[in-house]
């Protein structure tokens, strides 16, 4: 795991996601946040097919990302994740991903979630669990 960051799990780049240049396309950058993030939440215990039950779940509001490097075929990517910022109703989350062969950055993200009860279909505070788990995150 990247010093700094709370959270951190692999990804292999498969055939499927290289395109006409042999490098992973872009837009798959935004799948592998998307699997980072689902991997975080389990390992914080919060399931992520349970969301209607806890009447909590996640929108994206907004993404910045900057490309540094591509990656290639079969490379390993680390996937590193820190919470930046907790508010009452969103936070703020940073990523990092490394080649794993090089450490070399291959890209970064910053992305702004909103919290919303999914049966009501209205925003919502981030409930007291998962801000108490945020929070013992980034005070290790």
């Amino acid at each position: 795991m990247r010093e700094g960051y709370h959270f951190s799990h692999k990804i292999r780049v498969r055939y499927t996601e290289i395109d006409g240049q042999m490098i992973v396309m872009n837009s798959n950058y935004l799948n592998y946040i998307i699997v980072t993030n689902t991997e975080f939440f389990r390992h914080l215990g919060i399931k992520v097919d349970s969301f209607e039950e806890s009447q909590f779940d996640i929108a994206l509001i907004t993404s910045y990302l900057e490309f540094k490097s591509p990656a290639f075929f079969d490379d390993v990517i680390e996937c590193n994740l820190r919470i930046a910022e907790v508010g009452n109703k969103s936070y703020k989350a940073e990523y990092a991903f490394v080649r794993e062969a090089t450490g070399e950055i291959l890209f970064t993200a910053q992305n702004t979630y909103a919290c919303f009860n999914p049966i009501l279909k209205k925003s919502a505070p981030i409930p007291e669990y998962v801000k108490e788990k945020f929070w013992a995150l980034q005070g290790s």
